[in-house]
């Protein structure tokens, strides 16, 4: 039996009422199956590999969705450890056996995991990794295939019939991504025009393009991943994803400063989307799993349990690399990687005017990576993101009194509230009074909780993946002068990538003092 009232809680965010203008409601009485088919040909891949585990990886996070997951692998396939990232998996003496492991790390006793031979029972939707000729008697099915930076997803029948030889993890990582998409719409029943199912989509992460067939996508070809030493400033759901995509890369000596001061909370409700926490790690320093993630793959880790700008004092921490601390002795920071989800966090972030500072971000069920180049038009962090307005008590009381007695009710619990001392301070305002502090957190916008979805940070966390290694390689030309500074996907619409402009504002720092301290910081003239 799976434990459903563990498995509600765990999945709180994902099952916030937010989504439900776009996706159905969840009944407490479902069982929502899945199986999990992988070729022969795909099986003994690393592309193929990549991609069932990021994928049995985040339908393990689907709690009170998805409520039992087979998986059916040609037997005696042996583990790629690299494709495996979680050790206790990664150790299973063959395929099938690392990922219900997997599974189970994650899921525990809220989604039954079981490894079969063959489809003799009837599930809810089926997913083939890989063409597969076989047919499916499931309400739903779903091919997915990826190599290197380029993916399909869609009609199994037309999933193509090729062996991947890629060892880059952007495609299949991706891929997985949306899959775990479809089964969470399939689920939560799509409303009708609010989004769609992908059919035969052939994706690019090169260059973000569309093809109406496998052949028209680019031809690309496994390149070293190298990056300069960057500073990871937060280690939850997306950096986790991030550093998960760095990490089943072939990297070359890569240095990264991991900075967050967060713990995976003590309820696990973080588990539903940091892709690097499993049911042992509830209480883990976010930023520990993340660096024990890149240490594994031979990535050198500088890690800080604190917040940024308690790691700006040096007097706060251990000292640096030598070739790093050089450098922040001068106060430069070179490249910045954004994956804080407050905004006071991210103008900390921008007013160390960094060489190079890119970001990503979730909202609902879509992604955006952002460029916010010094060297451009458009914004940069803080401008993008700016501060929210602090209302008055004056100005909260009176939002708080035009409720009603449920929602009131309902505000009170969501944000931690003593509602009695609200209450009392309506019939009786007392400046300075407890009920100020309660009535404040009503009034702070930010402290309510969004929905989030694992599929989504993960999504984010890869495509930003993507933009900082094609910047080590390329440049700034990443981010197209003519296309814009932010990328976007969203899961609803799986089809295609969109890229828009977001021209930098005159009022902002970032338009005189903040410029000038960047021209001098690293020598522009």
């Amino acid at each position: 039996m799976i434990d459903r009232d563990l498995a509600r809680r765990l999945g709180g965010r994902h099952l916030l009422a937010e989504l439900e203008s776009k996706l159905g409601t969840v009944s407490d009485q479902a069982n929502h199956s899945v199986r999990l088919v992988t070729s022969t040909v795909m099986a003994d891949t690393l592309a193929g590999q990549h991609l069932i585990w990021m994928l049995a990886n985040l339908l393990a996070r689907q709690f009170a969705i998805v409520h039992k997951i087979e998986i059916q692998i040609p037997p005696n396939v042996a583990v790629r450890s690299q494709a495996v990232l979680f050790p206790i998996a990664a150790a299973k003496t063959n395929l099938a056996d690392a990922i219900a492991t997997t599974v189970t790390l994650i899921a525990a006793d809220t989604i039954e995991v079981v490894i079969v031979d063959s489809a003799d029972t009837q599930v809810d939707f089926e997913v083939f990794i890989g063409y597969d000729n076989s047919s499916s008697s499931a309400p739903y099915s779903l091919g997915v295939y990826a190599d290197g930076w380029n993916l399909y997803v869609g009609d199994p029948s037309t999933t193509p019939a090729m062996t991947p030889v890629s060892a880059m993890p952007f495609g299949p990582y991706f891929a997985a991504c949306i899959a775990a998409a479809e089964v969470f719409k399939f689920f939560r029943k799509l409303k009708a025009g609010a989004g769609s199912f992908a059919r035969n989509v052939f994706l690019s992460l090169w260059n973000f393009q569309v093809a109406d067939a496998w052949e028209d996508l680019p031809k690309t070809t496994d390149i070293p991943v190298y990056i300069p030493p960057f500073y990871l400033a937060g280690a939850g759901a997306v950096g986790q994803a991030l550093a998960c995509t760095l990490a089943a890369a072939p990297c070359e000596d890569m240095y990264v400063t991991v900075i967050d001061h967060d713990k995976i909370d003590d309820e696990g409700t973080n588990l539903n989307r940091c892709p690097l926490a499993t049911q042992e790690d509830i209480g883990a320093m976010k930023s520990v799993l993340t660096a024990e993630c890149l240490c594994g793959r031979s990535i050198d880790v500088f890690i800080h349990e604190n917040k940024w700008e308690h790691y700006l004092d040096s007097n706060n921490r251990r000292p640096q690399r030598a070739d790093v601390a050089a450098l922040e002795c001068d106060l430069k920071y070179p490249i910045i990687v954004s994956c804080v989800d407050k905004n006071p966090a991210r103008h900390a972030l921008q007013k160390c005017w960094p060489e190079y500072l890119i970001g990503g971000s979730t909202n609902g069920m879509g992604i955006e990576v952002s460029s916010y180049d010094m060297e451009s038009m458009y914004e940069c962090l803080m401008c993008f993101n700016p501060l929210p307005k602090v209302s008055s008590i004056e100005e909260a009381a009176a939002r708080f009194k035009g409720l009603t007695s449920e929602e009131q009710k309902n505000q009170a619990k969501q944000f931690g509230i003593d509602l009695d001392s609200i209450l009392q301070y309506l019939d009786s305002p007392e400046c300075g009074s407890i009920a100020e502090n309660e009535l404040r957190k009503f009034a702070d916008a930010e402290r309510a909780p969004r929905a989030s979805v694992g599929f989504v940070s993960v999504g984010a966390g890869v495509v930003l993946a993507v933009q900082l290694v094609k910047y080590a390689r390329e440049g700034r030309s990443t981010f197209s002068v003519d296309l814009g500074n932010s990328i976007r996907f969203n899961f609803l619409e799986p089809s295609r990538f969109r890229w828009s402009k977001h021209r930098r504002k005159d009022k902002c720092e970032c338009s005189n003092r903040g410029r000038d301290t960047y021209h001098r910081l690293w020598d522009i003239s």
